[in-house]
């Protein structure tokens, strides 16, 4: 019988052991916030560690999908009405998960497949990525989360969303919008799109831009705010109460400062259902102060009344108003 060696590191097997108890009891135990520290504690011990979880934690949650996929809907019925308490999942099984996953990628019935996040209109919501990430989603706003290689990988299709990342080097985390790339340097940063128009504002630490067909190289620092629309990139700098201004709607609010009210009535627009008109030029052109929740429309209408002296009519979808 051989004799261990016990000065080497830990081996492959046993982190996977580790990581499977991490998978395990977060599927099917009552999860804590100490929970989650404690989990964050042993992932930030080493990159394995992260890699091991990251690949049993997306194993699992695949095998369940497909095994769902493939039951008669009789057994589905039946499996979901068992009580949790009589649940039990073994270790060997969630590791066992990652190889049925793969070996079902392997036959191509299952194609690569990335983790898709959205919010409704009005709706916010904050994502834990598995690395300890969080990314908060603005309205109406569609991102999908997925490894490509060595780097995690984010695809914001529409919307706005706040990026604060857990930095790994050995790992690079990037952001892919309106087919252009954002690259963490250890950062915390807002990115919008609007169509074509793709806007990153840097509040902490660094990122790498770089635009459609590498047109476009930049590092940005806090307070840049960059926009790149078409081939063109604008950079500027703005003050730490500007960019919170700029970033209040993670806390509910639409804070405006000389706003002209058509660009008001935009805001306004992308966080609720009842839209506002402004129908005239010489009312667009009107600016206006004001810190605003985000879904009281009615409040900014009554302001652009009683203070501006505008016409406003609310026609049930739609509230006019107009010199």
């Amino acid at each position: 019988m051989s004799v261990p060696n016990t000065t080497r590191p830990v081996g492959a097997q046993e982190i996977t052991d580790q990581a499977a108890d991490w998978v395990e009891r977060k599927m099917h135990s009552t999860w804590s916030t100490a929970d989650d520290a404690a989990l964050e504690s042993w992932l930030a011990e080493a990159p394995s560690h992260r890699i091991a979880f990251w690949r049993l934690e997306g194993a699992w949650g695949e095998t369940s999908r497909l095994a769902a996929l493939r039951s008669p809907p009789s057994l589905r019925s039946r499996a979901m009405s068992v009580p949790r308490n009589r649940l039990t999942v073994s270790k060997s099984l969630v590791v066992a998960a990652v190889i049925v996953a793969f070996g079902f990628a392997a036959s191509g019935y299952l194609a690569p497949r990335d983790v898709t996040y959205s919010t409704g209109i009005g709706e916010r919501k904050t994502l834990t990525l598995a690395d300890g990430s969080q990314i908060e989603l603005n309205t109406s706003t569609a991102l999908r989360a997925g490894r490509s290689g060595n780097t995690r990988k984010v695809w914001l299709d529409k919307g706005e969303a706040y990026f604060r990342v857990k930095h790994d080097a050995a790992h690079p985390f990037e952001v892919v919008a309106a087919d252009q790339r954002i690259t963490d340097l250890g950062t915390e940063f807002n990115v919008r799109t609007d169509g074509d128009r793709l806007r990153i504002a840097v509040v902490q630490g660094r990122v790498r831009f770089d635009g459609k067909n590498g047109n476009a190289h930049t590092e940005l620092l806090p307070g840049d705010v960059a926009v790149a629309e078409a081939s063109k990139l604008s950079l500027t700098r703005v003050s730490v109460p500007e960019l919170a201004t700029r970033l209040s709607w993670r806390s509910g609010k639409l804070m405006f400062h000389h706003t002209p009210l058509a660009q008001v009535a935009a805001e306004f627009n992308r966080y609720n259902s009842q839209k506002v008109i402004v129908s005239d030029e010489q009312a667009r052109v009107l600016t206006i102060n004001g810190t605003f929740a985000t879904n009281d429309v009615h409040a900014f209408a009554r302001i652009a009344q009683s203070v501006l002296g505008l016409r406003v009519e609310d026609q049930g979808q739609e509230i006019v108003i107009s010199h």
